[in-house]
């Protein structure tokens, strides 16, 4: 059966995008998760995967030109199958479509006949994130060998021009276990927005201490600041080959804020290795988000704007102590690390994921959600788009850092999902 690959909505205000270059060629055979081709709007820039695999028939083969959300711009056919309706290939009349070629003759056409010499061969050799990191770097994509299909250079690729790790770090707050007892299962740590794994330090000191602790840092934080992600699905992805490299076969996972939505994807992907899930103030699970909060706190020139900026994260003031300011200082870094976090902003926050809900509802895993009910950054009330029986626990007195002002709620939180 045809499946439609149509114009997503990537922004909840978003009534149409552009496709900015084709990865594939009409008639080419094509992988469910196959990097179809980026689509760019006045917010964002991402690569569109394949939903099936098949034979891709394109109909709106046209690039930078305004196409409305939802409207088909290609199929996904079984060998032989004509497209649906009597749509035709590339813009063309039904009368003069032609069918799609074998993979085999796709291969030998050459350079695609909708790319262009010049600025479009440039871009379609590269992908929107790395197009973006060899900007920061100073890089010509020419110079740059790709490890991708054709080869297309990726993120990680630029990374490894730059001397970066393409992986976020991973950090190991303590092993838990002792020789006498049995390893226990880790317990993973996502921290919020504009932070890195210190963050965690004051809960981390409440965890019972037969259990190991890792935390990273996300992709544009800490000492993952080159590690950059074009989506949250991009962030799950690396933490989980990072995992996989550091020898994690199961854990339990915290996210928090942006943590918590990249907790979501990462949840949803790994299967039966997730033992139990706590959410706090999870981001991506509605469309709300203090736009004003990202911008002073990266606008913040001196200690007096970005203790402003970080009362918004509490109910009680008085949490905003000068060390917390200078912590916070530190992470933040200098103008080049703030520009990378304006980046992750500008992909990622709000953070949306519209299947949220549903994916939570069959995770199978202990899972619980705690959210101040004086929440300035993510409205309390997007809550209650969250499946019944999650354990959501709204805590009075508390804003979005549900692990700094009730950290012992937090820490009986997780020590019941995780026994």
């Amino acid at each position: 059966m045809a499946t439609e690959v149509f114009l997503p909505r990537v922004d909840m205000d978003m009534t149409e995008g552009k496709v900015s270059v084709w990865h594939v060629r009409n008639g080419d055979k094509v992988r469910k998760g196959q990097a179809l081709f980026d689509i760019e709007t006045d917010k964002a820039a991402m690569e569109i995967e394949s939903p099936a695999d098949g034979l891709i028939a394109i109909v709106r083969e046209e690039t930078d030109v305004s196409i409305p959300v939802g409207e088909a711009v290609a199929w996904i056919l079984a060998p032989g199958e004509a497209l649906p309706g009597g749509q035709a290939q590339g813009g063309s009349t039904a009368a003069d479509a032609q069918p799609a070629r074998a993979p085999a003759e796709a291969e030998a056409d050459g350079a695609s006949a909708h790319a262009a010499p010049g600025e479009a061969a440039r871009l379609s050799r590269a992908t929107p994130l790395a197009r973006y990191l060899a900007e920061e770097y100073g890089f010509g994509l020419e110079a740059l060998r790709g490890s991708g299909p054709r080869g297309r250079v990726r993120a990680e690729d630029v990374l490894a021009q730059a001397g970066e790790d393409a992986l976020p770090h991973l950090a190991r707050w303590r092993e838990g276990s002792t020789p006498e007892a049995p390893p226990r299962t880790p317990l993973v740590l996502l921290h919020g927005f504009g932070t890195d794994h210190r963050s965690w330090k004051p809960l981390v000191d409440l965890l019972p201490d037969e259990f190991p602790v890792l935390a990273l840092d996300l992709p544009g934080h800490g000492r993952s600041r080159h590690c950059a992600a074009s989506s949250l699905g991009d962030m799950a992805e690396q933490i989980l080959q990072r995992l996989d490299q550091a020898g994690v076969s199961e854990f339990h996972l915290l996210g928090h804020s942006l943590g918590g939505a990249v907790g979501i994807e990462l949840a949803r992907r790994s299967g039966a290795r997730l033992r139990s899930l706590c959410l706090l103030a999870p981001a991506g699970v509605g469309d709300s988000m203090n736009q004003d909060f990202i911008q002073r706190l990266l606008g913040a020139q001196d200690d007096q704007a970005l203790r402003g900026a970080l009362q918004l994260l509490v109910h009680d003031p008085a949490r905003i102590t000068p060390s917390f300011v200078a912590a916070a200082r530190q992470q933040l870094g200098g103008a080049s690390t703030r520009r990378h976090l304006r980046g992750v902003a500008r992909r990622l926050l709000p953070a949306r994921l519209p299947q949220a809900g549903s994916w939570l509802a069959q995770l199978g895993v202990p899972t619980a959600v705690l959210w101040g009910r004086e929440d300035q950054v993510l409205e309390v009330g997007q809550a209650g788009r969250l499946p019944q029986g999650l354990g959501l626990r709204l805590l009075d007195g508390v804003g979005h850092l549900p692990h700094v002002e009730a950290p012992r709620e937090v820490a009986a939180a997780l020590r019941e999902a995780m026994h």
